[in-house]
């Protein structure tokens, strides 16, 4: 899934310039992460929302996707598919595959 719109909203794939209104939605508004979480941190997230929403093999079908108000260009949100429900043997090929590490046993 690339973009889906409707009347109001636009849901489409995160890009980078999405970072700073992404950070104070998630970071500071909402607290999704935590309130340690800084620009860094989410920097990071994003380009791994960006890399699931590219991933070819999957039909485009994993990430998250940024929620934006068209009427004023706002990012309100996030919503998507992530596959972290997966079982460890699945993430591990799944991982590499995007990042080059294998996920960090202690989290899976």
């Amino acid at each position: 899934m690339n973009t889906l719109d409707t009347q109001r909203l636009t849901i489409r794939p995160f890009v980078m310039e999405d970072l700073l209104q992404a950070h104070a939605v998630l970071d500071h508004d909402l607290e999704w992460s935590g309130p340690a979480f800084t620009l860094a941190d989410r920097r990071e997230r994003l380009q791994m929302y960006m890399a699931l929403a590219q991933w070819d093999d999957t039909g485009r079908l994993f990430g998250f996707r940024a929620i934006i108000l068209k009427e004023s260009h706002t990012l309100i949100g996030l919503c998507g598919f992530h596959p972290d429900v997966w079982p460890p043997a699945w993430q591990a090929i799944f991982w590499p595959l995007l990042f080059g590490d294998a996920p960090n046993p202690n989290t899976v």
